[in-house]
């Protein structure tokens, strides 16, 4: 069932095909995945939704990111709502991963320290 929620982006949550996916009841599952994973199974599709979102902020090659595009491939139609839980789950908003990659990409290298002469 981690392994569904994981390789199958496009994959809508529905706790009653991954209960018969891995052959035990929705309650059972919900137990499982809470035991394993110290989350409820939407809350586990819904992180792998936001770490994909994340991966694309900072692996993205353009100038500006568009923050909603992203949300919205992923399944956030609600951007607030997709902000806040980006928020709680990453510690920053999706607006702070973006200026964070666009800092490191205009930083200069550091040269090495010349040589003290004694």
């Amino acid at each position: 069932m981690i392994e569904k929620i994981r390789q199958e982006p496009a994959w809508d949550f529905n706790l009653r095909e991954l209960a018969s996916h891995s052959g035990v009841s929705e309650r059972n599952l919900y137990y499982l995945m809470k035991r394993e994973t110290g989350m409820t199974p939407y809350r586990f599709y819904q992180r792998n939704r936001l770490i994909r979102v994340r991966r694309r902020l900072v692996d993205c090659q353009c100038k500006v990111p568009h923050i909603s595009w992203y949300a919205a491939d992923e399944g956030f139609s609600h951007l607030g709502r997709f902000a806040a839980l980006y928020r709680e789950h990453f510690g920053e908003l999706p607006s702070e991963t973006v200026q964070w990659r666009r800092n490191l990409q205009h930083r200069k290298p550091v040269s090495a320290p010349a040589p003290a002469l004694d």
